[in-house]
């Protein structure tokens, strides 16, 4: 049997700009998740991540042995909601914002009702027999641990300025966790999500390992995105990365399972 795979199409620019709804009024209730001053430029810049109105559990604390289940990875204990990155200059002045909702609109995530959702709490090895055995009093310790860090800045780009940063937007069968690079965009300065060269008409989502390999400036260089047998699948699937000077390149390569090891299986490579 051959996997089904579960390529949904992402938002181009044209239907990001229409999705996005005006940000919020300044009467709107906003609660800061997290804030850093960040030096771009040679100025240091306020980043902050804000939730614009009501924030709603998302594999929370109180979902029990649910946060260990394969839809829950990398985002217990969390939170969701409108979601909004914004850059302060230190005149107090607002200089940019970027809604980041609209990255999940095609994530395999239930129950995440259109909103972005990020980790609020870590969860941790010791967690696990706990859940299993309903501990009533974990909820309330969880609570008391300090945030999970999401702006943590990296030069994925290989544009000599680390301004970028990881946020999860889905998670695929088996746990497979995928992200999207956002910050300042080389061009035009402003906050913006990676694209690769192919198709800049949409935000770059790749897993974990294709990220690390880019920050470590990967040339032609192959990770694996659905290995041979996972699921079902009769093909291997891998990314081929290629960065330099912020223009990232990458194409999705399929081989047949017995070449896996590229010797004359590579069935198809189109830009990704």
């Amino acid at each position: 049997m051959t996997i089904a795979y579960a390529f949904r199409p992402l938002l181009t620019a044209g239907m990001l700009a229409l999705s996005l709804p005006a940000l919020a009024q300044p009467s709107a209730q906003t609660t800061i998740r997290e804030e850093q001053v960040v030096k771009v430029d040679g100025r240091a810049e306020v980043w902050r991540l804000s939730w614009i109105g009501p924030v709603k559990p998302f594999c929370g604390p109180d979902s029990g042995d649910d946060v260990i289940t394969m839809p829950c990875s990398g985002f217990a204990y969390g939170e969701q909601g409108r979601l909004v990155l914004s850059r302060t200059l230190p005149g107090g002045q607002l200089d940019d914002r970027l809604d980041l909702s609209p990255l999940f609109a095609g994530s395999d995530l239930t129950d995440h009702e259109g909103n972005a959702v990020l980790p609020r709490w870590p969860i941790l090895d010791e967690d696990t027999h706990r859940l299993v055995a309903d501990d009533a009093t974990l909820a309330a310790e969880i609570r008391a641990r300090p945030p999970v860090a999401v702006i943590k800045l990296v030069d994925y780009d290989r544009d000599r300025k680390a301004q970028e940063f990881l946020i999860q937007t889905d998670v695929q069968p088996g746990g497979k966790r995928f992200y999207v690079a956002v910050g300042v965009n080389r061009t035009t300065g402003r906050l913006d999500w990676l694209r690769s060269a192919a198709r800049p008409d949409r935000p770059l989502v790749l897993n974990w390992a294709a990220w690390q390999a880019l920050a470590k400036g990967a040339q032609n260089i192959d990770v694996v995105r659905w290995d041979c047998g996972d699921h079902g699948s009769e093909v291997l699937e891998t990314y081929r990365l290629s960065v330099n000077a912020g223009r990232i390149d990458v194409r999705l390569r399929t081989f047949a399972c017995a070449d896996a090891g590229g010797n004359g299986g590579l069935q198809k490579e189109e830009p990704y």
